[in-house]
């Protein structure tokens, strides 16, 4: 259950820790305006009509991913906090949690699962790492928690930054299988992994309830924290300099192509300057 009191005490850490990272990614830039390609979101699209470049920004993938997350707008407006509060009986308080969990770890799997959102935290981990930025970064991992720890957590352990402790702290791929698998059950204020292992020093018998769904509300901060200091920063690009030369692979006269930063009243959006002269 995400309660109010979770998300106030969290959120700051969390937005301290995203701005930190946007911050490191634009001194370690290899090219200029090299982070702008990610607040726009490069990205190559091989289907495309003859004549025009697969390299695009603008949402992309991402339109997908709307629609995918628009049941977590529905989850949060059934106020399940609101229900537990006014419930009198103790029996009913554990019904409450255990059907907004069930929802919850559905939610926490399809974040850490989607390749949208890998893709954005890979991407940044190339950027802090001083990389250029990959148009044609596509994850789709066979073993996500390898990818996961060496490819993004780790980049930014080495980097020293605050993301690092806030993404070893939300994610536990244990909690992925269990759930893709039915491995759990609900008791005494615990989730019981099924997939637990004596063996395996990485894996947990249980964890609690409220554990969890500071888990829950770490993930859905990130990627709240992360898509609003995206709309900040694009704005800040904007206002700065309207009209900005970004790397493109199949730039003529290589390496630049033209973007142009547009806002009209709550609207704003960068576009290629061709589509501004059509």
């Amino acid at each position: 259950m995400i309660f109010d009191s979770v998300v106030n005490t969290l959120e700051p850490e969390v937005y301290e820790a995203v701005e930190e990272l946007f911050k490191h990614c634009i001194k370690k830039e290899q090219n200029p305006n090299e982070f702008l390609i990610y607040l726009v979101n490069g990205h190559y699209d091989p289907i495309q009509l003859e004549g025009y470049s697969p390299y695009m920004i603008g949402l992309g993938e991402g339109i997908k991913d709307m629609d995918r997350l628009r049941f977590l707008e529905v989850y949060l407006s059934l106020d399940f906090e609101k229900y537990y509060n006014e419930a009198t009986e103790r029996h009913r308080k554990f019904e409450l949690r255990t059907e907004s969990l069930s929802l919850e770890m559905m939610i926490y799997v399809h974040f850490w699962e989607s390749k949208v959102i890998l893709r954005r935290y890979n991407q940044l981990a190339l950027l802090a790492d001083s990389n250029e930025y990959d148009w044609h970064l596509s994850p789709r991992p066979k073993e996500t928690y390898d990818f996961f720890v060496k490819d993004i957590r780790d980049v930014f352990q080495r980097n020293n930054l605050k993301i690092y402790s806030i993404l070893k702290r939300a994610y536990r791929s244990q909690i992925r299988n269990a759930f893709a698998h039915s491995d759990y059950y609900f008791s005494d204020e615990k989730i019981y992994l099924e997939n637990y292992d004596p063996s395996n020093r990485w894996t947990v018998e249980y964890i609690s309830f409220s554990d969890f769904e500071e888990m829950l509300v770490l993930t859905v901060l990130l990627h709240h924290c992360t898509v609003d200091l995206t709309e900040k920063y694009s704005k800040i690009y904007g206002h700065e300099n309207p009209s900005r030369l970004i790397n493109v692979p199949d730039a003529n006269p290589k390496p630049s192509k033209r973007i142009e930063y547009q806002e009209t009243g709550d609207h704003y959006d960068w576009y290629w300057d061709s589509q501004l002269r059509h």
